[in-house]
């Protein structure tokens, strides 16, 4: 009859539960951290710099879920990553 049955989602143990914004301060003292989230340390040097134009580069960066391969970002060239 062409009818399309809609799993109902479940939750699971390690999903997030809630959302919310916090200010930038706490977020990136949260990923600066000893054991911060590298894509997200790479994401905010690209946001804290001047917005010049130029070629999309690639970086690989790895990831902090074990068994997972580094996954490849595409972004404006990052001038320093110091």
């Amino acid at each position: 009859d062409g009818t399309i049955l809609v799993p109902v989602p479940v939750p699971q143990a390690g999903e997030i539960e809630s959302a919310a914004w916090i200010p930038l301060k706490e977020f990136k003292e949260m990923v600066y951290a000893e054991n911060g989230h590298p894509m997200m340390q790479h994401i905010l040097k690209l946001c804290d710099q001047d917005s010049e134009t130029g070629d999309i580069q690639k970086s690989i960066i790895s990831s902090i879920v074990p068994g997972r391969k580094p996954a490849p970002v595409y972004h404006a060239p990052l001038r320093s990553l110091e």
